[in-house]
């Protein structure tokens, strides 16, 4: 039996649709026996900084993200960043976040602090996505990550299909896209259905990426954080983040 590491890519804060503040949610991972986490807020960065001291706290790994919504012909299609660059804002530099814990400023702040051409291009992308009415298409939106030096894996890869054949030609359209790996092992899927999945990811070539859609509400994505990803596919997901 191949070793398994227990990992959680994919939850989300009261920054975005979520319940809980980073803190909170950092706290679930650590009861749930996570080792690496990643905050993936919907179109926001703005709980990363808090979420990665939260983890620091903890022994918990941190890997920054994000969870991003495009438009398909079949339907929204999410892909998750992962490995996007932010900065810490000084202390002097942070209000408090509306839950009586002190956190960062609107992602606005956060983006002061990056590269001029970073920058821009994550600003034009939050703010894309956010305030457009009309959501670009997937293969812009991976291209939008991968210009900030992430990579974009495809989330709960059944959201927008309606069987697994039409998931791989999802897969097959996206990889010509440039997408680097898909959410093959989402928690709230049953063990066929993953594994199904990651065949798919094989075949295509894709990184395996797994997560719970934690929201701290019990009603979105799984009742608790947590997967487990075998130590092959995790050590080729942290090499190519760098």
């Amino acid at each position: 039996m191949a070793s398994l590491i227990r990992i959680d890519l994919h939850c989300h804060s009261s920054f975005s649709d979520g319940t809980l503040a980073p803190e909170g949610v950092a706290h679930a991972m650590q009861a749930a026996g996570v080792r690496f986490a990643a905050l993936t807020d919907h179109d926001t960065i703005d709980g990363l900084a808090r979420f990665k001291s939260a983890l620091a706290e903890r022994g918990i790994g941190f890997i920054s993200g994000m969870e991003w919504t495009a438009s398909h012909p079949w339907g929204e299609v999410h892909l998750l960043a992962y490995g996007l660059p932010f900065g810490d804002l000084p202390r002097a530099d942070r209000k408090d976040g509306g839950d009586g814990v002190s956190g960062p400023r609107p992602g606005e702040d956060l983006l002061q602090s990056w590269p001029g051409r970073l920058r821009s291009g994550l600003h034009t992308a939050i703010r894309g996505a956010v305030g457009e009415p009309k959501l670009d298409s997937p293969a812009r939106v991976i291209a939008r990550i991968h210009e900030a030096g992430a990579l974009a894996f495809l989330a709960h890869p059944l959201a927008p299909c309606e069987d697994l054949d039409r998931v791989g030609r999802l897969l097959a359209e996206l990889r010509r896209a440039g997408l680097d790996g898909v959410e093959a092992l989402y928690k709230p899927y049953t063990p066929d259905v993953r594994s199904s999945l990651v065949h798919l990811a094989s075949r295509h070539g894709l990184l395996i990426a797994g997560g719970s859609d934690f929201h701290g509400n019990g009603v979105h994505g799984a009742g608790e954080p947590g997967c487990e990803i075998s130590l092959v596919d995790w050590e080729r997901l942290i090499l190519a983040l760098g």
